[in-house]
């Protein structure tokens, strides 16, 4: 079942007639629109607009086969710009035993960026999902806490960032301060994304700051970085000792990320003072 309602577009499940009523619904609509998905349950001449989890859970997951042919409808649809059926969903937080089944049937999917950019980490942590929920997906696959998107952003970004958007055209934002367990759940799956700037030159604890973070989440995310900055003095005093072994003359310029270096220690306070502060702890 495909069709149009007011410009834009439909994906249907039909579920047939039978002693279960427990859903309460014959269709289910997964609805496209705006760049997102929502779900248009039908019975008899009755229509609701919502989410409802468990008509999804009997009619869209009740096998890994009728997931994945749902996931491939969903990624053809061009309003969708890219998104799995997993990136749709995320955006709503859905029950965290569903998103475990939908993860077992498509894991594949938590790879997948969008035309942003985007993992579904980055939907999840953007669109204020779950924290049980956003550590289950950083578990699964932790390399999306390190992948940045079009802007240079990655999850901790939007963490950090207290009036980040998804998207363009949504509402003002007006989120809580950063939450310490959610920046330590996405510390464990790439602890250098503390020190990465995004496209406008704005690190994690920088937008944490402005955000009005905990002093606790501040040093979590200064030890991160620390632990990042020392990393790159380290393989930096290997290249000069490389360097002077095998070149008689010539002049070392400073690299651009060298300055960068210079540019979160300073943030940080000052090198010696960084020194003080074990990484480890």
């Amino acid at each position: 079942m495909g069709g149009s309602v007011d410009g834009d577009r439909a994906l249907g499940i039909r579920r047939d007639h039978d002693n279960d009523t427990s859903t309460g619904w014959s269709y289910l609509v997964l609805f496209v629109g705006g760049g997102t998905i929502s779900f248009l349950s039908v019975e008899g001449d009755g229509l609701s607009v919502g989410r409802n989890w468990d008509a999804f859970e009997k009619l869209v997951l009740s096998s890994v086969r009728t997931f994945r042919s749902t996931s491939h409808r969903i990624s053809e649809v061009d309003e969708l710009n890219g998104m799995s059926l997993i990136h749709c969903c995320v955006h709503y937080d859905p029950p965290l035993k569903l998103l475990k089944k939908m993860v077992k049937a498509t894991s594949s999917s938590l790879s997948k960026q969008d035309v942003l950019g985007r993992t579904p980490l980055h939907i999840a942590v953007g669109s204020g999902a779950s924290e049980e929920s956003v550590r289950f997906l950083v578990a699964s696959y932790p390399r999306a806490c390190g992948c940045r998107d079009i802007d240079g952003r990655t999850p901790l970004h939007f963490a950090c960032d207290s009036s980040s958007q998804l998207y363009e055209d949504d509402g003002p934002v007006g989120r809580d301060p950063p939450s310490h367990n959610l920046v330590q759940t996405l510390l464990s799956g790439c602890w250098d994304s503390a020190a990465l700037e995004d496209n406008e030159g704005v690190n994690a604890i920088e937008y944490a700051l402005v955000s009005k973070a905990h002093m606790r989440t501040i040093q979590l995310l200064q030890r991160a970085t620390l632990r990042q900055v020392l990393r790159e003095r380290n393989k930096r005093d290997a290249r000069r000792v490389h360097v002077h072994r095998s070149t008689v003359h010539g002049n070392v310029t400073c690299s651009k990320d060298s300055k960068e270096q210079v540019r979160i220690s300073a943030l940080l306070g000052t090198v010696g003072a960084c020194e003080n502060i074990d990484p480890s702890s």
